[in-house]
């Protein structure tokens, strides 16, 4: 049992068509995956060794990996 998974994506694209020809055009994409960079940590990844009592309790590891960012383009023809 945990906190569950929270995700917000988003996506941002612009079509450009060519001036010279109108059957070409152009796309650019910005896309931002956890827009919010939230943490949720993994409850299977919990320190349980009473070897080192000063890190006992902790989370080793998360559900989900920080925010993404990509960019592309592409080119229609």
């Amino acid at each position: 049992r945990g906190d569950g998974v929270f995700n917000f994506d988003m996506s941002l694209a612009k079509n450009i068509v060519m001036p010279y020809n109108e059957k070409h055009k152009m796309q650019l994409r910005w896309e931002v995956f956890n827009v919010l960079n939230t943490v949720r940590f993994d409850p299977m990844n919990i320190n349980l060794s009473l070897s080192a009592l000063t890190n006992f309790g902790r989370y080793q590891g998360t559900l989900q990996p920080s925010r993404v960012m990509q960019i592309s383009a592409r080119y229609d023809f």
